[in-house]
């Protein structure tokens, strides 16, 4: 039997605060914990086991996650995921079928990793996108590499964005749905096709 605590901590950054979970653990028991982080962050957590019997102890961890990706919606039609922040909008790289809806402006604060291909709905709701930054050597570049069957609407974004080919700010390629959206800044392709809301498209601006 052993004791068992965890630590969130913020990521590479083993700060512990231990945390009990139980008293005389067993082997294949499950625990739920609640955890309370920032939106923005993402963490790493910790476990320790300290045997009883022995005083032995084993820590494991979860590296990289975002346990505190979206607060609100469940990414379909009716219930879009709820971006306030950066990192949530991040996320949608790891859900690209899902519906998101904007609930403020979101500021960019590094260099942006295009979403690949994007075949939900991202609904900006008037709200504006700044300082999306990306400066690569790659094809099909913007804040989506391409559009494949998604819409994005009401959505302004302010970008720098320069590639090797096929440059837009919102997507390198969209062969989806773009409605009622802008986009300020500057686009750049060291090859061909580069535009301001899209370098190629074969769906809808509208």
């Amino acid at each position: 039997k052993s004791d068992v605590y965890y630590s969130l901590c913020e990521k590479n950054s083993k700060k512990y605060d231990w945390i009990k979970i139980s008293n005389q653990y067993n082997a294949g028991q499950l625990y739920k914990i609640s955890l309370i982080g920032n939106i923005d962050l993402e963490y790493d957590i910790y476990f320790k086991a300290v045997s009883q019997v022995d005083g032995n102890t084993q820590i494991s961890v979860i590296s990289n996650i975002a346990p505190f990706s979206f607060v609100a919606g469940q990414g379909n039609k009716k219930s879009p995921y709820v971006i306030y922040s950066e990192q949530q909008l991040k996320r949608i790289s790891s859900e690209p079928d899902k519906w998101y809806i904007l609930k403020n402006d979101i500021r960019i604060t590094g260099e942006w990793t295009p979403v690949e291909s994007f075949s939900g709905n991202l609904l900006g709701n008037g709200f504006k996108i700044y300082n999306l930054t990306i400066d690569c050597e790659r094809e099909k570049v913007g804040l989506f590499s391409e559009i494949n069957g998604g819409t994005v609407s009401d959505l302004t974004v302010d970008a720098i964005v320069n590639g090797k080919k096929t440059v837009g700010v919102i997507a390198g390629v969209n062969n989806g749905i773009i409605t009622r959206s802008s986009v300020t800044g500057y686009t750049e392709a060291m090859t061909n096709n580069c535009g301001g809301i899209c370098g190629i498209n074969n769906g809808e601006i509208t």
